[in-house]
């Protein structure tokens, strides 16, 4: 599971990435919020997290694996 962090509406999101989309305005990244939504978004407006950078936010290991990381 990759995770990326985004400002969203005008806030800061996490979100989980799902895939990426190729559109005729450029390539989209499938994403899912934690409320359940999907949207698909510019790649140029996500970050994704790295696994050192989600142990900074208290996700841990066995969360990750819980969520099939």
């Amino acid at each position: 599971m990759r995770i990326c962090k985004l400002q969203y509406k005008g806030e800061l999101t996490y979100a989980e990435v799902l895939g990426l989309t190729d559109t005729p305005t450029g390539v989209m990244a499938r994403l899912r919020f934690a409320d359940g939504s999907r949207d698909l978004v510019p790649t140029q407006q996500i970050r994704m997290l790295q696994d050192k950078d989600l142990e900074k936010l208290g996700v841990g290991k066995v969360t990750r694996k819980l969520w099939g990381s």
